[in-house]
């Protein structure tokens, strides 16, 4: 492999790693947000939803214009409910914050 491959391989794999702790950045700002919200509006836990999962079969339409079949898999990630002082349901991702009701 040639310098410059190296140099761009290099590139691409620093801007991969900025864009992941980009996003861990923002995952722990909105758990922030939502801990803060939690705490105000005297939210707490009132349903829970395991995470799931599903796979099926299907025709698909690939680039080169051939049908065939492939697999595909769904997963959901596990959410709480939380009813807060206003009476709004909030759905979100289980483990964004801390029910405080429970801790004590």
């Amino acid at each position: 492999m040639s310098v410059t491959g190296w140099i761009v391989g290099l590139f691409i794999l620093l801007i991969l790693i900025g864009i992941v702790v980009l996003a861990a950045r923002e995952e722990e700002r909105e758990k922030m947000e939502w801990q803060a919200f939690v705490d105000q509006n005297d939210c707490h836990v009132v349903e829970v939803k395991d995470a799931q999962s599903g796979t099926s079969i299907g025709p698909t339409i690939g680039f080169d214009g051939k049908l065939s079949m492939s697999t595909q898999t769904v997963w959901l990630a596990a959410q709480e409910c939380w009813l807060c002082s206003n009476g709004v349901r909030y759905w979100k991702k289980a483990g964004m914050a801390v029910d405080r009701l429970k801790v004590r």
